[in-house]
């Protein structure tokens, strides 16, 4: 009896070793599919790869299933279903699922937020984007994979014009990041190159010419050379032939381009496919063949006006899928809100009026107590991050770091002008220096200068704005904003 059991289990186990590896092999089939735009004979085959990974209890098959329906929904323009399988796909047993695939289907969840305009819930999901590409193992695809979420969510706040310090903020962020990193691969380069563009436009926007010029220069240096496109790098190059127009590099944004046209062609994908006939109209007018610009224009008009007919009808379709579902949520609560009520009041009768109003004060004070945190949180975030920033100019020894630190510390240059008013802008830079706490051979090794240079122009300094010589210096200036 024992003996049969065994070999029963042998059996079995092999039975499910087959069926997994049949799961993964139709996997790969809807992978072909969907790439050559067949997504309706995708979501057929995908229903009954879910159904087998049911069936043997394969987490990793059911995931897949349901984030490649919610891909296939996508690009059909039915956000609504396709917020519904991302969501499915992440309720699952994640145990078994890599935080890189966990990663993409919250960034499906926020495209998805960001097709119908509801863009707070899109912040939500490329935080949590953010927040779990962090504990992915491989650290160069952690770092790439949290500067796509910073991406999406710049791109979504730049839209506002209130944003544009939070958009600037995450743009920022990528610029640290990727900038201090000394190995880069190609993704890591576009998506450089974009944000800091993108800085310089900012500033631009804002009257800050110096800073916009200089990070206009900077992006300049990050564009890749000769970059060749794979599914490893399909999403940051969808920004390379843009960055090569920019930077007036016309026949690789040509090349770039109509590679990326002939791939998303492939793939049915409508907002790719007029993004990349918008661009083309601008290289072929700027290459002067008017007759293929307006060709392509044209062509690029039709297709928008083609998704936005399309995109009215699906955004209002999955706005009342996803209302009705709301409502239906919100009947659900409200009856079991009602038979709370009634266990309230019944409550109510056999306690003190003191009690709850105790209660109340109580959880007033803790949701006012953990916004105040949270709030401050956010405010210490962004300085530091203008903090580092500064430092980052300084060590450059930019010629934009007096500019920037004026901006963020103008009450510091005020006070240092009021004490001398006849004080040069090399003395400010130097005073600047020392409220930022850089140590004599720091400023040394920063302004090509030598360390006793340095301490004899802290010499001058005290006399020129009457420090007292038993006075630490880098108190003196901490103590004076």
């Amino acid at each position: 009896m024992r003996n049969i059991f065994i070999i029963f289990l042998l059996f079995y186990n092999l039975f499910i070793a087959q069926t997994r590896k049949e799961i993964d092999e139709n996997l790969e089939v809807t992978r072909g599919l969907i790439n050559s735009g067949k997504r309706k004979e995708s979501v057929k085959l995908l229903d009954d790869i879910i159904q087998a990974s049911i069936k043997i209890d394969y987490p990793k098959g059911v995931f897949h299933g349901y984030y490649r329906k919610s891909y296939c929904f996508y690009f059909e323009g039915d956000f609504y279903s396709s917020i519904k399988f991302a969501q499915l796909a992440l309720q699952q047993d994640l145990s078994q699922i890599d935080y890189n695939h966990q990663v993409i289907a919250f960034q499906l969840l926020g495209q998805n937020f960001a097709r119908l305009e509801m863009n707070d819930d899109a912040i939500k999901q490329y935080k949590k984007m953010a927040q779990l590409a962090e504990i992915i193992a491989d650290k160069k695809t952690a770092i790439y994979q949290k500067n796509i979420a910073y991406n999406d969510m710049a791109s979504i706040l730049w839209k506002n014009k209130n944003n544009i310090d939070s958009s600037y903020y995450y743009f920022f962020k990528i610029y640290k990041d990727l900038s201090n990193m000394q190995y880069r691969d190609d993704n890591m380069m576009i998506l450089l190159s974009k944000a800091t563009t993108a800085m310089a436009i900012l500033q631009s926007v804002q009257g800050r010419k110096d800073s916009s010029a200089y990070y206009l220069k900077k992006a300049s240096t990050f564009i890749p050379k000769n970059v060749e496109k794979t599914t490893e790098n399909s999403v940051a190059y969808q920004h390379l032939p843009y960055i090569y127009f920019t930077y007036n590099q016309l026949l690789k944004a040509k090349v770039a381009n109509d590679l990326l046209l002939k791939e998303v062609t492939n793939e049915q994908n409508l907002e790719q496919i007029k993004a990349g006939y918008d661009v083309k109209s601008k290289i072929t007018g700027k290459l002067k063949d008017t007759v293929q610009a307006f060709k392509d224009l044209t062509i690029y008009n039709k297709i928008r006006d083609s998704i936005d007919q399309i995109d009215q009808k699906n955004i209002k379709k999955s706005y009342l899928n996803i209302i009705g579902e709301k409502e239906d949520n919100i009947e659900g609560k409200t009856k079991k809100l009602k038979f709370l009520t009634v266990l309230i009041i019944l409550f109510v009768l056999f306690s003190t009026s003191g009690l709850v109003y105790l209660r109340k004060y109580i959880k007033r004070k803790n949701i006012e107590k953990r916004n105040i945190l949270q709030e401050k949180e956010e405010l210490e975030s962004k300085v530091n991050d203008s903090f580092e920033e500064l430092v980052l100019l300084a060590k450059e020894n930019s010629p934009i770091f007096l500019v920037r630190f004026q901006e963020i510390y103008p009450e510091f240059c005020q006070e240092i002008i009021k004490i001398n008013p006849n004080i040069q802008n090399s003395e400010l830079i130097f005073c600047a220096y020392l409220y930022l706490n850089f140590s004599t051979k720091d400023i040394a090794r920063y302004t090509f200068v030598t360390p006793t240079s340095v301490q004899m122009r802290k010499y001058r300094l005290r006399k020129k704005i009457n420090i007292p010589p038993d006075v630490d210096i880098y108190i003196w200036m901490k103590n004076l904003q």
